[in-house]
């Protein structure tokens, strides 16, 4: 046989058949393979008519050595085997347990994989049903089956990956996957020499679509500035600098660790700004090595603060990745363990941004109550009569009804109305009560 996958059939049956859900988290793991093969491009094409993704790369290619002891090898891992840096161009290898290929399994049924190096092509077929046969009967090793090699990559190396017979119920719209996949990583362009398409069409960091809803930014270290410049200038109130180092002590008699953080947290408007289509925005992403590694910290944090309705962000923390530590993250690959220290310390540094943003929140809020409440004609008329000290306790009565977290407009105007009537109401029992007072 010319293709040999070894490994226990039920370990694959776990970690691919049934690793992800869904197609970006696949598509991830293949453009992370291409980073790690020092491609400049990753081309996906979806055909949605027959049911096919196609991924091509110009990154290295694989021999047939190449194919069965790294690629058909499930859990080669490279950075055991000293591959830390891309040969090419340096980068830092995204990849580590050597089972994310096995992804494509959760969405595909058949599987195509041509790769060529030093101008040499092999092709082979993995059949799901085949490999599930193989399991039933408990063996321990499955062919893939070798395909006629056309001269479809045309650069003298590279890697070109069929999906088919895609499973059922999966999203596979260019724009849905165009800003999922934009979402994922953040070494997406030219500056970073790897480009990614989607059906011819390059994506960027905008593509994310959602920068512009940001209200309030924080971002970590001087770094970080460039988030402001992919905001929308107009709906941006604030920017604030927080500071990137991180403590991690360190086990009995060693020195504590310092690490950095980068990216960005944002507070929105309105809630509703973050829901997008069946995706909820409302969450913090970790990114390790430019890519994401977990979809969500914030769900571990029990702030009971409304702001946080509002907030989403991106922390980056490739200290929980270092070639010379345990690798913490879960097999899925989209979790990290958590009771690792590194991931403990990224936790308290991260509450600590988030009280910082409670208040900060509430201070912008109060700054700009009084100019959300003198939009509406008759309030403004009313607040133009006061004078001195009960001018400045309407603005924070302004300021406290600005901060009450509502979407509704119509209903933050009735407040502000009511505010003022009680408001008026005070101060007119306030002027009896001094008048009874005089007259004794």
């Amino acid at each position: 046989m010319k293709y040999t996958m070894n490994i226990s059939l039920n370990v694959l049956n776990h970690l691919g058949i049934n690793l992800y859900s869904n197609v970006p988290s696949v598509l991830s793991e293949i453009v992370a393979n291409s980073w790690d093969a020092d491609a400049t491009t990753v081309s996906v094409d979806i055909d949605d008519t027959n049911s096919v993704i196609t991924i091509m790369d110009n990154g290295f290619g694989m021999t047939l050595e190449d194919i069965n002891s790294k690629f058909l090898e499930v859990g080669y891992t490279k950075r055991d085997k000293q591959f830390l840096k891309t040969p090419l161009y340096d980068r830092d290898v995204m990849g580590r347990k050597g089972i994310g290929k096995l992804s494509m399994f959760s969405i595909a049924n058949t599987i195509e994989i041509t790769s060529k190096k030093d101008g040499v092509t092999n092709a082979f077929l993995l059949d799901v049903n085949k490999i599930k046969q193989q399991i039933e009967k408990g063996g321990a090793s499955y062919h893939p089956e070798e395909i006629d090699t056309p001269d479809e990559i045309s650069a003298t190396s590279g890697t070109k990956i069929v999906l088919k017979n895609l499973k059922k119920n999966i999203n596979t719209t260019a724009k849905f996957l165009k800003t999922r996949i934009a979402r994922r990583f953040s070494i997406v362009g030219d500056e970073y020499n790897f480009n990614i398409e989607i059906n011819s069409k390059k994506i960027s960091i905008t593509d994310r679509d959602y920068f512009h809803k940001i209200e309030y930014l924080w971002h970590f270290g001087a770094d970080g500035e460039k988030y402001i410049d992919y905001c929308n200038k107009s709906k941006l109130k604030e920017s604030s600098r927080f500071d990137e180092n991180l403590i991690v002590e360190g086990e009995a008699g060693a020195g504590p660790d310092k690490y950095t953080v980068s990216g960005w947290l944002g507070l929105v408007e309105n809630s509703g700004d973050l829901q997008d289509g069946d995706d909820n925005l409302n969450k913090i992403v970790v990114m390790v090595r430019d890519k994401m590694a977990q979809e969500d910290i914030l769900e571990e944090f029990r702030e009971g603060g409304m702001y946080t309705k509002y907030l989403f962000g991106e922390i980056h923390a490739d200290f929980l990745d270092l070639n010379d530590k345990d690798d913490i993250a879960t097999s899925s690959r989209q979790k990290i363990i958590e009771n690792d220290p590194r991931y403990k310390a990224l936790k308290v540094f991260i509450l600590e941004k988030l009280k910082t943003i409670a208040t900060q929140r509430a201070n912008y809020k109060n700054k700009t109550g009084t100019d959300e409440a003198l939009k509406h004609g008759v309030i403004k008329e009313w607040f133009s009569e006061l004078k001195g000290d009960t001018k400045t306790k309407a603005k924070k009565l302004f300021g406290k009804i600005n901060q009450i977290t509502t979407d509704d407009l119509d209903h933050k105007k009735q407040l502000f109305k009511h505010g003022v009537l009680a408001f008026e109401k005070l101060r007119y029992i306030d002027s009896l009560d001094k008048l009874v007072l005089s007259h004794h």
